[in-house]
Protein backbone atom coordinates (compact mmCIF):
# COMPACT_ATOMS: atom_id res chain seq x y z
CA UNK A 1 0.00 0.00 0.00
CA UNK A 2 2.96 2.35 0.64
CA UNK A 3 4.46 2.12 -2.97
CA UNK A 4 0.61 4.32 -3.62
CA UNK A 5 2.08 7.15 -2.61
CA UNK A 6 4.55 7.25 -5.10
CA UNK A 7 4.41 10.83 -6.86
CA UNK A 8 3.47 11.23 -9.98
CA UNK A 9 6.54 12.90 -11.56
CA UNK A 10 5.39 13.71 -14.99
CA UNK A 11 5.14 16.82 -17.08
CA UNK A 12 2.53 18.11 -14.78
CA UNK A 13 5.07 19.27 -12.18
CA UNK A 14 7.57 20.97 -14.49
CA UNK A 15 4.39 23.04 -15.49
CA UNK A 16 3.27 23.34 -11.88
CA UNK A 17 6.54 24.65 -10.63
CA UNK A 18 6.92 27.50 -13.52
CA UNK A 19 3.32 28.52 -12.95
CA UNK A 20 4.84 28.95 -9.63
CA UNK A 21 7.71 30.91 -10.83
CA UNK A 22 5.30 32.84 -13.22
CA UNK A 23 3.13 33.87 -10.63
CA UNK A 24 5.78 34.85 -8.07
CA UNK A 25 9.03 36.15 -10.09
CA UNK A 26 8.96 40.14 -10.30
CA UNK A 27 6.49 40.56 -7.00
CA UNK A 28 6.27 41.26 -3.60
CA UNK A 29 6.49 37.76 -2.51
CA UNK A 30 2.75 38.26 -0.83
CA UNK A 31 -0.38 37.25 -2.60
CA UNK A 32 -3.35 39.63 -2.76
CA UNK A 33 -4.66 40.48 0.65
CA UNK A 34 -7.19 38.75 2.40
CA UNK A 35 -9.34 37.93 5.92
CA UNK A 36 -7.57 34.53 6.54
CA UNK A 37 -3.72 33.62 7.02
CA UNK A 38 -1.74 35.93 9.68
CA UNK A 39 -4.47 39.06 9.15
CA UNK A 40 -7.35 37.31 10.52
CA UNK A 41 -6.40 34.03 11.59
CA UNK A 42 -8.74 31.04 11.45
CA UNK A 43 -12.30 31.68 12.23
CA UNK A 44 -12.28 32.94 15.76
CA UNK A 45 -8.45 32.38 16.57
CA UNK A 46 -7.68 35.71 17.21
CA UNK A 47 -5.11 35.61 14.60
CA UNK A 48 -2.23 33.71 13.87
CA UNK A 49 1.12 34.55 13.88
CA UNK A 50 2.00 35.71 17.23
CA UNK A 51 -0.55 33.62 19.44
CA UNK A 52 0.60 30.86 17.40
CA UNK A 53 4.27 31.79 17.90
CA UNK A 54 3.24 31.92 21.88
CA UNK A 55 1.72 28.53 22.09
CA UNK A 56 3.70 26.86 25.30
CA UNK A 57 6.41 29.72 25.04
CA UNK A 58 6.22 29.83 28.80
CA UNK A 59 8.25 26.90 29.52
CA UNK A 60 6.97 23.93 31.28
CA UNK A 61 4.98 21.53 28.82
CA UNK A 62 1.96 21.54 31.59
CA UNK A 63 1.59 25.28 30.89
CA UNK A 64 0.89 24.92 27.07
CA UNK A 65 -2.52 26.04 25.58
CA UNK A 66 -3.87 25.49 22.17
CA UNK A 67 -4.48 29.35 21.01
CA UNK A 68 -6.81 28.12 18.37
CA UNK A 69 -11.08 28.64 18.41
CA UNK A 70 -13.37 26.05 16.72
CA UNK A 71 -15.83 27.94 14.51
CA UNK A 72 -18.38 24.97 14.96
CA UNK A 73 -18.91 21.56 14.18
CA UNK A 74 -18.23 18.28 15.68
CA UNK A 75 -15.26 15.95 15.48
CA UNK A 76 -16.66 12.39 14.52
CA UNK A 77 -14.46 9.59 13.82
CA UNK A 78 -14.20 9.25 9.79
CA UNK A 79 -15.06 12.05 7.16
CA UNK A 80 -15.81 15.54 9.01
CA UNK A 81 -16.04 18.83 7.64
CA UNK A 82 -15.56 22.71 8.62
CA UNK A 83 -16.82 26.12 6.98
CA UNK A 84 -14.27 28.10 6.49
CA UNK A 85 -14.51 31.79 5.47
CA UNK A 86 -17.23 30.25 3.29
CA UNK A 87 -15.68 27.37 2.09
CA UNK A 88 -16.67 23.83 3.65
CA UNK A 89 -13.32 21.78 3.90
CA UNK A 90 -13.18 18.19 4.45
CA UNK A 91 -11.02 15.85 6.91
CA UNK A 92 -10.65 12.50 8.33
CA UNK A 93 -10.60 11.73 11.73
CA UNK A 94 -9.30 8.63 13.62
CA UNK A 95 -10.17 8.60 16.61
CA UNK A 96 -8.41 5.73 19.68
CA UNK A 97 -11.13 3.92 21.03
CA UNK A 98 -11.65 4.40 24.52
CA UNK A 99 -8.80 6.84 25.97
CA UNK A 100 -7.51 6.86 29.72
CA UNK A 101 -6.30 9.89 29.88
CA UNK A 102 -4.53 13.32 27.43
CA UNK A 103 -4.26 11.86 23.61
CA UNK A 104 -1.94 13.39 20.81
CA UNK A 105 -2.84 14.59 17.66
CA UNK A 106 -0.99 14.22 14.49
CA UNK A 107 -1.73 15.92 10.85
CA UNK A 108 -0.82 13.56 8.01
CA UNK A 109 -0.73 15.39 4.51
CA UNK A 110 -0.32 13.83 1.39
CA UNK A 111 1.38 14.90 -1.87
CA UNK A 112 0.76 16.87 -5.02
CA UNK A 113 -1.36 14.54 -7.16
CA UNK A 114 -2.46 11.81 -4.52
CA UNK A 115 -5.43 11.99 -2.20
CA UNK A 116 -6.49 12.04 1.31
CA UNK A 117 -8.12 8.53 1.16
CA UNK A 118 -5.11 6.84 -0.52
CA UNK A 119 -2.63 8.80 1.66
CA UNK A 120 -4.55 7.42 4.90
CA UNK A 121 -5.58 4.06 3.58
CA UNK A 122 -1.79 3.71 2.40
CA UNK A 123 0.09 5.10 5.65
CA UNK A 124 -2.98 3.37 7.98
CA UNK A 125 -1.60 5.52 11.23
CA UNK A 126 -3.25 3.65 14.20
CA UNK A 127 -5.03 5.67 16.38
CA UNK A 128 -4.26 2.87 19.84
CA UNK A 129 -1.15 1.55 18.43
CA UNK A 130 0.75 2.80 21.33
CA UNK A 131 -2.41 2.34 24.26
CA UNK A 132 0.56 4.98 26.56
CA UNK A 133 0.07 7.29 24.16
CA UNK A 134 -3.56 7.04 21.92
CA UNK A 135 -3.35 9.99 19.25
CA UNK A 136 -5.99 11.30 17.02
CA UNK A 137 -4.97 11.40 13.60
CA UNK A 138 -5.68 13.81 11.45
CA UNK A 139 -5.92 13.44 7.60
CA UNK A 140 -6.89 16.79 5.59
CA UNK A 141 -8.29 17.23 2.57
CA UNK A 142 -6.87 19.59 0.02
CA UNK A 143 -8.46 22.27 -1.46
CA UNK A 144 -7.44 21.48 -5.42
CA UNK A 145 -4.88 23.82 -5.61
CA UNK A 146 -3.46 23.51 -9.17
CA UNK A 147 -0.74 25.81 -11.11
CA UNK A 148 -2.65 26.87 -13.90
CA UNK A 149 -6.09 28.98 -14.25
CA UNK A 150 -7.12 32.05 -12.72
CA UNK A 151 -7.16 32.73 -8.65
CA UNK A 152 -4.85 31.04 -6.23
CA UNK A 153 -2.20 28.44 -6.93
CA UNK A 154 -0.46 25.53 -5.61
CA UNK A 155 0.77 22.26 -4.99
CA UNK A 156 -2.50 20.92 -3.51
CA UNK A 157 -1.47 22.83 -0.33
CA UNK A 158 -1.20 26.58 -0.17
CA UNK A 159 3.02 26.02 0.16
CA UNK A 160 4.55 29.74 -1.48
CA UNK A 161 3.27 31.91 0.80
CA UNK A 162 3.17 31.87 4.50
CA UNK A 163 4.21 35.42 6.20
CA UNK A 164 1.71 36.88 8.36
CA UNK A 165 -0.47 38.93 5.98
CA UNK A 166 0.16 36.58 3.19
CA UNK A 167 -3.44 34.60 2.09
CA UNK A 168 -2.86 30.90 2.80
CA UNK A 169 -6.05 29.29 2.71
CA UNK A 170 -4.83 26.59 4.34
CA UNK A 171 -3.67 28.43 7.66
CA UNK A 172 -6.67 28.90 9.02
CA UNK A 173 -8.05 25.06 8.19
CA UNK A 174 -4.95 23.82 10.14
CA UNK A 175 -6.33 26.15 12.85
CA UNK A 176 -9.71 25.56 13.13
CA UNK A 177 -8.70 21.57 12.41
CA UNK A 178 -6.74 21.87 16.01
CA UNK A 179 -9.30 24.42 18.12
CA UNK A 180 -12.25 22.04 17.12
CA UNK A 181 -9.72 18.98 18.31
CA UNK A 182 -8.71 20.97 21.64
CA UNK A 183 -12.32 22.24 22.23
CA UNK A 184 -13.51 18.31 21.66
CA UNK A 185 -10.78 15.78 22.95
CA UNK A 186 -9.16 15.31 25.80
CA UNK A 187 -5.79 17.15 24.16
CA UNK A 188 -2.58 17.42 25.46
CA UNK A 189 -1.07 20.49 23.83
CA UNK A 190 2.61 19.18 24.25
CA UNK A 191 1.72 16.24 22.22
CA UNK A 192 1.03 17.93 18.52
CA UNK A 193 2.53 16.49 15.56
CA UNK A 194 2.92 16.84 11.54
CA UNK A 195 3.76 14.50 8.80
CA UNK A 196 4.36 14.99 5.64
CA UNK A 197 5.34 13.48 1.95
CA UNK A 198 6.57 15.67 -0.91
CA UNK A 199 3.84 18.72 -1.18
CA UNK A 200 2.54 17.72 2.49
CA UNK A 201 6.09 17.67 3.35
CA UNK A 202 6.81 20.94 2.06
CA UNK A 203 3.78 22.43 3.88
CA UNK A 204 4.76 20.63 6.71
CA UNK A 205 7.82 22.60 6.72
CA UNK A 206 5.91 25.94 6.37
CA UNK A 207 3.74 24.85 8.94
CA UNK A 208 6.86 24.31 11.19
CA UNK A 209 7.96 27.51 10.32
CA UNK A 210 5.00 29.77 10.77
CA UNK A 211 3.95 27.70 14.35
CA UNK A 212 7.84 27.28 15.68
CA UNK A 213 6.79 26.56 19.33
CA UNK A 214 3.45 24.53 18.60
CA UNK A 215 5.33 21.26 17.62
CA UNK A 216 6.53 18.67 19.55
CA UNK A 217 8.15 16.81 16.14
CA UNK A 218 7.58 16.97 12.99
CA UNK A 219 8.53 14.35 10.25
CA UNK A 220 9.47 15.58 6.30
CA UNK A 221 9.68 12.77 3.82
CA UNK A 222 10.65 14.10 0.49
CA UNK A 223 10.12 17.61 1.27
CA UNK A 224 12.35 21.19 1.79
CA UNK A 225 12.31 24.27 3.94
CA UNK A 226 12.11 27.07 1.68
CA UNK A 227 13.08 29.28 4.12
CA UNK A 228 16.38 27.87 3.51
CA UNK A 229 18.28 29.72 0.97
CA UNK A 230 20.77 26.66 0.18
CA UNK A 231 17.24 24.86 -0.41
CA UNK A 232 15.65 27.65 -2.83
CA UNK A 233 18.77 27.91 -4.79
CA UNK A 234 18.38 24.39 -5.82
CA UNK A 235 15.25 25.35 -8.09
CA UNK A 236 16.87 25.02 -10.92
CA UNK A 237 15.41 26.65 -15.06
CA UNK A 238 13.30 29.09 -12.74
CA UNK A 239 12.85 31.14 -9.99
CA UNK A 240 10.53 31.88 -7.43
CA UNK A 241 9.91 34.50 -4.90
CA UNK A 242 9.12 32.23 -2.02
CA UNK A 243 7.50 33.95 1.12
CA UNK A 244 8.47 31.90 4.20
CA UNK A 245 8.54 33.47 7.73
CA UNK A 246 12.28 32.35 9.01
CA UNK A 247 12.87 29.23 10.95
CA UNK A 248 12.80 30.52 14.70
CA UNK A 249 15.60 28.88 17.02
CA UNK A 250 13.57 26.71 19.16
CA UNK A 251 15.62 24.67 22.11
CA UNK A 252 13.55 21.80 21.70
CA UNK A 253 12.72 21.19 18.33
CA UNK A 254 12.49 17.38 17.03
CA UNK A 255 12.61 16.79 13.16
CA UNK A 256 12.85 13.75 11.30
CA UNK A 257 13.77 13.51 7.77
CA UNK A 258 13.87 11.14 4.92
CA UNK A 259 14.76 11.32 0.84
CA UNK A 260 15.48 8.53 -1.76
CA UNK A 261 19.02 9.37 -3.40
CA UNK A 262 20.07 10.85 -6.87
CA UNK A 263 16.43 10.30 -8.50
CA UNK A 264 14.11 11.98 -5.33
CA UNK A 265 13.54 14.23 -7.70
CA UNK A 266 10.76 16.45 -9.63
CA UNK A 267 10.76 17.34 -13.16
CA UNK A 268 9.83 16.17 -17.08
CA UNK A 269 11.63 14.09 -19.21
CA UNK A 270 15.33 15.07 -19.12
CA UNK A 271 14.47 18.53 -17.54
CA UNK A 272 14.91 18.23 -13.92
CA UNK A 273 13.52 20.95 -11.91
CA UNK A 274 14.18 20.11 -7.97
CA UNK A 275 16.04 17.21 -6.27
CA UNK A 276 14.83 16.38 -3.17
CA UNK A 277 18.15 14.46 -2.07
CA UNK A 278 20.26 17.96 -2.33
CA UNK A 279 17.78 19.44 -0.34
CA UNK A 280 17.53 16.65 2.61
CA UNK A 281 21.52 17.55 2.41
CA UNK A 282 21.15 21.08 2.34
CA UNK A 283 18.62 21.19 5.24
CA UNK A 284 21.03 19.53 7.95
CA UNK A 285 23.30 22.88 8.72
CA UNK A 286 19.84 24.93 7.84
CA UNK A 287 18.33 22.85 10.82
CA UNK A 288 21.13 22.87 13.45
CA UNK A 289 21.19 26.69 13.01
CA UNK A 290 17.89 26.79 13.83
CA UNK A 291 18.55 24.65 17.02
CA UNK A 292 16.63 21.32 15.92
CA UNK A 293 17.36 17.81 16.90
CA UNK A 294 17.19 15.90 13.57
CA UNK A 295 16.85 12.20 12.51
CA UNK A 296 18.29 11.70 9.23
CA UNK A 297 17.27 8.70 7.28
CA UNK A 298 18.37 7.81 3.30
CA UNK A 299 17.49 5.66 0.98
CA UNK A 300 17.39 4.65 -2.80
CA UNK A 301 14.11 4.48 -3.87
CA UNK A 302 13.90 7.90 -5.35
CA UNK A 303 10.19 9.86 -4.52
CA UNK A 304 8.63 7.54 -2.42
CA UNK A 305 8.13 7.28 1.25
CA UNK A 306 10.91 5.42 3.44
CA UNK A 307 10.74 1.47 3.27
CA UNK A 308 11.97 0.73 6.28
CA UNK A 309 9.88 3.09 8.32
CA UNK A 310 7.02 1.69 9.27
CA UNK A 311 3.77 3.88 10.17
CA UNK A 312 4.21 2.27 13.54
CA UNK A 313 7.88 3.52 14.25
CA UNK A 314 6.85 7.09 12.71
CA UNK A 315 4.21 7.13 15.44
CA UNK A 316 6.99 5.87 17.84
CA UNK A 317 8.87 8.84 16.83
CA UNK A 318 6.56 11.27 17.58
CA UNK A 319 5.35 10.03 20.55
CA UNK A 320 8.21 10.13 22.16
CA UNK A 321 8.04 14.05 22.26
CA UNK A 322 6.34 16.54 24.24
CA UNK A 323 6.48 19.98 23.58
CA UNK A 324 9.23 21.98 25.89
CA UNK A 325 11.06 18.44 27.20
CA UNK A 326 14.08 17.33 25.55
CA UNK A 327 14.37 14.52 22.63
CA UNK A 328 15.19 10.91 23.97
CA UNK A 329 17.34 10.09 20.68
CA UNK A 330 19.58 13.41 21.99
CA UNK A 331 21.80 10.08 23.70
CA UNK A 332 22.53 8.69 19.96
CA UNK A 333 20.60 5.83 20.48
CA UNK A 334 18.32 5.26 17.74
CA UNK A 335 16.91 1.83 18.78
CA UNK A 336 14.06 0.42 15.93
CA UNK A 337 15.37 2.91 13.40
CA UNK A 338 16.99 1.36 10.18
CA UNK A 339 20.95 1.63 10.13
CA UNK A 340 20.70 4.11 7.10
CA UNK A 341 19.14 6.92 9.93
CA UNK A 342 21.76 9.29 11.64
CA UNK A 343 21.27 11.62 14.41
CA UNK A 344 22.50 15.24 13.92
CA UNK A 345 22.58 17.30 17.04
CA UNK A 346 22.67 21.53 16.86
Amino acid sequence: MRAMLRSRVCSVLLTVLVSLGAAACGSSGDEPPGSSGGAGGAAGSGGVGGAAGSAGSGGAAGARSIPFACPGGTIADGANTLTIDGTERTFYADLPEHPTGKVGVVFSWHGYGDTAENHRAALHFEPDGDPAHPLIVMTPVDSGLEPLGAGKIGLAWDIRAGKPGDDNVDFPFFEAMLGCVAAQQPLDPARVYSFGFSAGSVFTSLLASRYPRLFAATVHESGAWMNDPAEAALVKVLTIDWSWPELEPADRGNVLLTHGGTTDEVGAGSIKVFNLEESAKAALPFLAAAKRTVIDCEHDGGHVLHPELTSALILKYLTLHRAGEGSPFVSGALEGFPGSCSLHLP
